[in-house]
């Protein structure tokens, strides 16, 4: 995907959390249990085995960044690119 045709995919910080919140891995960091459902209020998952909850960028290299999600996804496509396409150079 290009820069140009992520841009019309993704126009705001909140359709790039939202394409983050689908593609998450939904796992309890704490007991391992996968039945959760989400807290809109809290903006966290709450698993249904502990009660704990986990934000969305929790467990991943964005803890504790606060760049916008925007940036992540940016950078998370450009990798992709280059693990499909090799002949792109790293920079």
């Amino acid at each position: 995907m290009s820069l140009l045709n992520f841009i019309e995919h993704y126009p705001d910080e909140p359709s790039c959390k939202a394409q983050w919140k689908s593609i998450r891995d939904k796992v309890c960091s704490r007991c391992g249990g996968k039945s959760h459902y989400w807290k809109r209020d809290k903006k966290s998952y709450e698993y249904k085995c502990c009660c704990y909850r986990q934000g969305l960028k929790a467990n991943t290299v964005m803890r504790s960044s606060d760049l916008p999600f925007r940036y992540w996804l940016i950078v998370i496509e450009y990798k992709i690119r280059v693990i499909r396409h090799p002949s792109i150079q790293k920079t």
